[in-house]
């Protein structure tokens, strides 16, 4: 195995590795799972792709609410230290 060359110091920092925000979708009865990038689920609901780590707390929890209820399945969005969940049977008074 060959290792990478040595960096010139000057060398500009490489930016540091992000990891892109997932949906986990759960379609009911939720005996499987599956981590999906937010593209993939865009097919069903073309919301769910503009969701990103800085999206506002309550635009994520009302996209994720409805999106739950239309496609009748349980949602989790995670990126770097968020976590946001929801099903489709959740109370508004949950937001």
């Amino acid at each position: 195995m060959t290792d990478d060359p040595p960096r010139d110091p000057r060398d500009p920092q490489p930016p540091p590795f992000q990891v892109p925000p997932t949906l986990t979708v759960a379609f009911h009865p939720p005996q499987y799972a599956q981590i999906l990038p937010t593209t993939a689920l865009a097919r069903l609901d073309a919301r769910l792709a503009h969701l990103h780590a800085r999206t506002p707390d309550d635009a994520l929890h009302a996209t994720l609410r409805d999106a739950a209820r239309l496609l009748g399945a349980h949602l989790t969005f995670r990126a770097a230290g968020r976590s946001a969940h929801a099903h489709p049977w959740q109370a508004d008074a949950a937001l």
